[in-house]
């Protein structure tokens, strides 16, 4: 009923395989943006501000070029997608971000 009135129907498997899609890709890239964060000696609010940037740049990309802009399709309620899982990618940034930037400044 839902497709004959142009509606495509939610199913609850595949908005969870996204929204795990989606984790998993963040914090990949969250790990990649600690290491940079190591290496170029950031530290404080420079480094945060990496990682938020970083975040909401990946999100972007996954949104543009995943989604193609029509983020309600693939992503319910369509604002958890920006800002509801902003943490999670923060202890493997945290990780890497220590860890690359005692190994190039800490123990030259």
């Amino acid at each position: 009923m839902e497709r004959d009135k142009g509606v495509a129907p939610i199913v609850v498997e595949n908005v969870a395989y996204n929204e795990q899609v989606v984790s998993f890709v963040r914090n990949l890239t969250s790990s990649f943006f600690g290491c940079a964060a190591g290496i170029l000696g950031l530290t404080s609010y420079e480094g945060l501000a990496l990682y938020v940037l970083g975040y909401f740049f990946v999100s972007f990309l996954l949104f543009a070029l995943k989604m193609r802009g029509n983020l309600t399709k693939y992503y319910q309620p369509g604002y958890k997608f920006w800002i509801a899982k902003i943490l999670d990618g923060a202890p493997s940034y945290v990780l890497t971000w220590t860890l690359f930037y005692s190994l190039v400044y800490v123990y030259e």
